[in-house]
């Protein structure tokens, strides 16, 4: 009998957690004998502390949000019917999301506090709906399981008033759940320590979070009895430690992003942690969760409460259960954090109890330095001070193998002077073509999570400006594949140069941020289109290579978050007539959260769903809210006055009104002027009620900017397409060798700031004034070094100078010169340097050997490649020599074996030795790093993830295996050719001359690209099938180079490809691929939804394959005239794929999804919230035709959230998808990674059907398919 071997109440586990060796035996100390409750968080003698933090002012705040959840709960109760029971019944099922179970918790919670029989009784009675809603005592077998930690919980507290019998059942359910099929998964799972593209817990790390979480907490709840299992309590505790020292970055990022740190996947992670230290485990110590409030304090706005929306996260921050506990544990900033990221008001119950309540302070981290690269994430953010209305920005890059990651490396935000000016698009918005990147021919970056890596060389910071200097070449190049059994790179987007600086400047007349682009995909022409995104309440004007984006309003205005304020605009002699009104509306900053006030015009009252703003998404700007007294939009208005009463509910900001009897105006960036036409009534026209609103004031923000060069790109602004909230600032132009610099001044309308283009820099120089003198920047472009204020060599660069000329400072980006008014400041001898000056430390960057002479301006301290040390000798001008480092790797771990420090420019690419691992220094820069299945680790430098190889790159003997004469040319090292590409193979012909005969999928168009190099530069002839190609012209001897030709329509199944080129011409790389066509919403009709197992928390293998194999009507036939009665007893038709019905309400998109949900790839797919309102979950049909001219073989490539089946004229279509994971699951498409599966056409009309399962966050997909331009696809035969 288990209970035979606890007399002792300790467990012996050998846990193996990094940092300690593996043979170490953990004690786990039980608190209390098996049986005795409660034990999970605290056991009966710590329940006195319990009730005495329930007993503080702000425990009883807790105290009466549980006290509101039992009485809605008892009302339910009460109201109790069989149809209502069974639907609970199904929810308290769905683990750790259920709204039973958890609410059942809090109410179990509020009893330990209470006591009292009645607070007993109702979750009592919550908890009998779980235990009846598994099967009889005798058929409860295990089963594969994450646990139900919420109802762990409430068995826990509420364990003394169950019967024995309860009791009984409540252990057997849960003994069922951490059984040996649960135990079965590790290894197998990626989240269970199976196999991951980089051996590492970093991808959907928050899934590993919950899991192991969630089953230590059901697990210790049924401790020392039959059923519990020591052995799945082990791996649990390794693989959360796992978490915190690996899903935590040294300095504290999650690599999930920030939603995750405040929400979903560490809301059971302190509890976890709470049930461990219960037990004498410290699963925090050694970890990285101590830097996390580090971290989050650099992602939060300038005012607080939200950060920038980049990644899969809307920006909001919330009180939850890791956060609170983050506030309790680590004060330093987690004071600071509990401020002003959370608002101090809602803690989570269970920490704010059992841990304690964290203090706030509005204390700012004054001790921070305003510029933080956290490294090993890859993120950058800059700051010019810590105040409401300073500026913020940041620049972002994910490592491989991050989960919830988009195409948006290297894309940047800027907020300032209270505005968002530069935004992110957020949650689930993952295509470039939504972030702040350059186009190439309008394709940038794969979209899909975790396949990407980009490489930020190096990010310095000093008092006055800060550099960044980043590598996207590999962001654009490859995406990363996987069957799910191996991973592997394929080729996407290769570009020979991807590099984007920023140079972030503390100027003397405010901020800058200059964004420098220096891109080259190849030899070819190309249209390079910059893009930038802005919310859409905040207009952008444009003006030749010029741009501003402003603030709708600034002024006075009434805000409150408190009830009960009311007051009213009023306007006199009004004519009588027909109105629309409007109100000019902003949220509060505060925590995001549901949000309306009680508005009612001449006595009319507004619907309250028609009056949603008031609490969170600040940075969203002022926005017009329709005044719909009645529900109506015209608004009859007698002679006299016309009045607007404002009473707050939830609370929020209102400028003013606006009304007109031109019922054809809508609002839009401007606001209208009192006349004839408009009544506005603003601030001068209110009158306060007996609880007055407080009012403010606050100027418009505003953001100048231009483009430089000499021929600027042509700019356009083209506004959001429903549902974004974005509009786009699009820059375009052609060339081979391209390059964009961007400068951007932020400011307060009317503060007497400006931003110019004087005619002396030629266009590459803009200068910045104000009364406190100027900031000049340059940059070459297209023109030369640049003349004018400053002259320069650099890629950009920034001289400084006060109202009396005196210089403050000045940065010189990828640079041998800088002078300003005849005065030089910084020559560099050798390669381009970065250098910063502020006056008091001279900052230095670039290769070994390179000299610097700069201009002093009596600084006293030298960093000079991110080693400090004293400026001397002191004068007004210095020469520095940068030290050449050994080209040889040494490498040192530490004593515990968690750090690595290497130094040195050694051979790459760098691997070692060090399987306890958590952070790796190279040459002072925290780097993320990859690993293998032999215990080496990989830092990820410019080469990127080099565990990973390429499917689809052939080197040279695999290029001579596809000459029609061997005779032709040899495989050789490139490196013979140009150093530093020794490794890569090529096939060299002598002559000059080779053939290859190029296998091919099928018809389709495709796009050839050619990497190659010649001894001597001379044109390159190219053939394909005997048709001539536009020959290639090499631009420099001895250079590798690539040429592509696109839109090549080749029908057979091989292509001749002939090159006639100087003798020892090289081929490097030879690709001919199809590009497939996208199959965009327009081109689909859906149908659904429909519920299954997933709905009701089932998400088991066998789960999925249920519900994917369930047929629906839809599945059966596809009559687009057809209706069906769905199981809820309404109506299923098709819909077109590009509908917003989901979306709209009387023809208005809704808050609740135009910031949440969108278009994952409007160009390529269907996001089913659009249409359908399908917001997760849920089995989902969607049908095209496509016309093909003959019977042919074509390619379709699809990726989905989550799961997906496919059918070509009523066959299903099978996939490249590992057969062991396609038949366990269902699923011949998983995953956002695009699957390939081949089709067979037949001449006439197809009908392509798609059968997809939504995964927890959102329901989508993408689509392609081959075609060489004659395949007819819509949504009707």
């Amino acid at each position: 009998m288990m209970s035979s071997i606890f007399p002792f109440l300790v467990v012996m586990l050998a846990l193996v957690i990094p940092g300690i060796a593996p043979a170490t035996a953990l004690e786990i100390r039980m608190p209390v004998p098996p049986g005795e409750h409660p034990r999970l968080l605290f056991t009966k003698t710590e329940v006195p502390a319990v009730r005495a933090r329930a007993a503080t002012e702000p425990g009883q705040q807790i105290v009466a949000s549980l006290k509101s959840v039992r009485d809605r709960w008892a009302k339910q109760l009460a109201e109790l019917d069989d149809e209502r029971l069974a639907a609970l019944r199904k929810d308290s099922k769905a683990s750790t999301l259920g709204a039973l179970t958890t609410d059942c918790r809090s109410v179990a919670l509020l009893y330990v506090v209470t006591g009292d029989a009645q607070d007993a009784k109702v979750a009592a009675e919550m908890f009998r709906i779980w235990l009846s809603a598994f099967p009889g005592d005798e058929e409860i077998q295990p089963v594969e399981s994450w646990g139900d930690p919420n109802a762990a919980l409430a068995y826990d507290w509420i364990y003394d008033v169950l019967t024995p019998e309860e009791r009984q059942r409540g252990r057997k359910i849960l003994a069922s759940l951490v059984g040996e099929p649960t135990l079965a998964q590790f290894g197998k799972v990626w989240w269970a320590g199976g196999p991951t593209s980089t051996n590492r817990v970093i991808s959907g790390a928050n899934w590993l979070a919950i899991f192991a979480n969630s089953l230590i907490l059901t697990n210790l709840a049924i401790e020392g009895e039959e059923g519990y299992n020591p052995v799945l309590l082990e791996k649990c505790v390794n693989r959360f430690h796992l978490w915190l020292s690996e899903s935590i970055s040294p300095e504290g990022t999650l690599y999930e992003g920030m939603s995750y740190a405040s929400g979903y996947g560490t809301h059971f992670a302190p509890q976890g942690i709470n049930a461990m230290r219960l037990r004498g485990v410290d699963m925090t110590q050694p970890s990285n969760v101590s830097q996390v409030p580090f971290w989050l304090a650099y992602e939060t706005l300038p005012w607080g409460f939200e950060s920038f929306d980049h990644n899969q996260t809307g920006g909001q921050y919330s009180p939850g259960v890791f956060t609170t506990f983050l506030a309790k544990e680590h004060p330093e900033y987690g004071r600071w954090m509990w401020r002003n990221m959370l608002g101090t008001g809602h803690p989570d119950p269970v920490i704010g109890l059992v841990n304690g309540l964290p203090e706030a302070s509005d204390q700012a981290p004054a001790a921070l330095p305003l510029a933080h690269w956290f490294s090993a994430r890859g993120l950058v953010f800059c700051r010019s001070g810590w105040g409401e209305r300073d500026a913020h920005f940041m620049l972002v890059t994910n490592p491989i193998g991050a989960g919830h990651t988009h195409a948006d490396q290297g894309s940047f935000c800027l907020a300032s002077n209270g505005a968002y000016f530069i935004a992110d698009s957020g949650v689930v918005r993952f295509d470039s073509t939504e972030h702040n990147l350059v186009h190439i021919d309008g394709k940038a970056q794969a979209q899909v999570q975790g396949g990407l890596d980009a490489f930020i060389r190096t990010a310095d910071a000093s008092e006055y400006a800060d550099i960044i200097d980043t590598d996207l070449k590999l962001s654009y190049e490859r995406i990363l594949r996987s069957d799910g059994e191996a991973w592997w790179w394929e080729e996407y987007n290769p570009v020979e140069r991807a590099d984007r600086r920023a140079l972030f400047v503390r100027g003397v007349t405010g901020p800058l941020l200059v964004i420098a682009d220096d891109f080259r995909k190849d030899t070819n022409e190309h249209s390079y289109d910059w893009l930038a995104h802005m919310p859409v309440n905040n207009p952008v004007t444009t003006s030749g290579r010029r741009f501003t984006v402003a603030e709708r309003y600034g002024g006075k205005y009434v805000h409150t978050l408190e009830k009960g304020c009311e007051a009213t605009l009023v306007a006199h002699d009004v004519p009588a007539g027909t109105y629309h009104g409007w109100l000019l509306v902003r949220s509060e900053k505060t925590t995001a959260a549901w949000a309306s006030n009680d508005l009612a015009v001449n006595g009319k009252a507004c619907p309250y769903n028609t009056a949603y703003f008031g609490r969170g998404n600040h940075r969203e700007g002022w926005s017009w809210l329709g005044l719909l007294p009645g529900k109506e939009a015209e608004i009859e208005v007698p002679a006299g006055d016309l009045t607007v009463t404002l009473r707050s509910n939830s609370g929020g900001a209102i400028a003013l009104a606006v009304f007109t009897r031109n019922l054809d105006w809508t609002p839009g960036g401007e606001i209208p002027e009192e006349g004839e036409e408009f009544i506005v009534m603003g601030m001068e026209s209110l009158v306060q009620g007996d609880k007055p609103w407080p009012i403010s004031e606050a100027p418009k923000g505003v953001l100048e900017a231009a483009f430089l060069g000499l021929n600027p790109p042509a700019i356009q602004v083209e506004p959001p397409q429903a549902p974004s909230p974005r509009t786009c600032l699009h820059a375009v132009k052609q060339g081979v060798d391209m390059r964009f610099l961007v400068v951007m001044a932020p400011h307060d309308a009317g503060d007497g700031r400006a931003l110019e283009v004087p005619a002396s820099g030629r266009g590459q120089v803009a200068v910045a004034v104000s009364e406190q003198g100027m900031d000049i920047v340059g940059g070459v472009v297209d023109g030369g070094s640049t003349t004018g204020e400053l002259e320069t060599d650099g890629q950009t660069a920034v001289v400084s100078r006060l109202a009396d000329g005196r210089l403050r400072g000045y940065a010189l980006v990828s640079g041998r010169r800088l002078s300003s008014k005849g005065q030089a400041l910084c020559v560099v001898t050798g390669e381009p340097a970065h250098v910063i000056n502020d006056g008091q430390t001279l900052t230095v960057r670039g290769p070994g050997g390179t000299r610097v002479r700069c201009l002093t301006l009596g600084a006293v301290t030298l960093v000079c490649n991110g080693k400090s040390s004293p400026l001397l000798p002191a004068g007004p001008a210095a020469t520095v020599t940068i030290p050449t480092l050994p080209e040889t790797w040494t490498v040192k771990v530490s004593p515990d074996g968690r750090t690595t420090e290497v130094t040195g420019e050694g051979p790459l690419p760098l691997k070692f030795r060090a399987p306890e691992e958590t952070n790796v220094m190279v040459n002072g820069i925290s780097r993320y790093f990859v690993a293998d299945q032999e215990g080496y680790m990989y830092p990820c430098l410019e080469q990127g993830s080099v565990t990973i190889g390429y499917r689809n790159r052939p080197d040279g003997a695999a290029l001579k295996a596809l000459q029609t004469d061997p005779s032709q040319g040899e495989v050789v090292d490139l490196g013979v050719i140009e150093t530093s590409w020794r490794g890569t193979t090529a096939l060299q012909s002598p002559t000059g001359h080779t053939t290859l005969r190029l296998p091919l999928p099928g018809p389709a168009k495709y796009r050839l690209t050619l990497g190659y190099a010649v001894p001597a530069v001379g044109p390159v002839q190219v053939k394909v099938n005997g048709k001539d190609l536009a020959s290639i012209t090499p631009t420099s001897p001895n250079h590798p180079e690539r040429h592509a030709y696109a839109d090549l329509v080749l029908r057979a199944d091989t292509a001749t490809l002939e090159l006639a080129g100087p003798p020892g011409l090289a081929l490097y790389f030879v690709r001919m691929a199809p590009e497939p066509r996208p199959l965009p919403a327009s081109e689909w009709r859906v149908m659904g939804p429909y519920a299954g197992n997933f709905e009701q928390g089932r998400a088991a293998a066998e789960d999925l394959k249920e519900d994917l194999f369930k047929v629906w009507p839809p599945e059966t036939e596809q009559k687009l005239d057809a209706v069906y009665t769905g199981p809820d007893g309404k109506e299923r038709r098709w819909v077109p794929g590009d509908s917003q019905a989901g979306i709209t309400v009387e023809g208005k998109v809704q808050p609740a999804f135009q910031w949440t949900f969108a278009t994952t790839a409007p160009q390529a797919g269907v996001n089913m919230v659009n249409p359908l309102g399908v917001r997760k979950g849920h089995i989902c049909y969607s049908v095209t035709f496509i016309t093909s001219p003959e019977d042919r073989d074509a390619e379709l490539s699809l990726g989905v959230d989550w799961w997906a089946r496919a059918f070509l004229n009523g066959e299903e279509v099978l996939s490249q998808r590992p057969k062991r994971f396609s038949e366990a699951d269902g699923a011949q498409f998983n995953g956002d990674t695009l699957i390939s599966a081949p089709l067979r056409l037949k001449q006439g009309v197809n009908t392509l059907l798609v059968k997809s399962l939504g995964g927890s966050g959102s329901h989508s997909f993408v689509a392609y398919i081959t075609d060489p331009g004659d395949l007819q696809i819509a949504p009707k035969p």
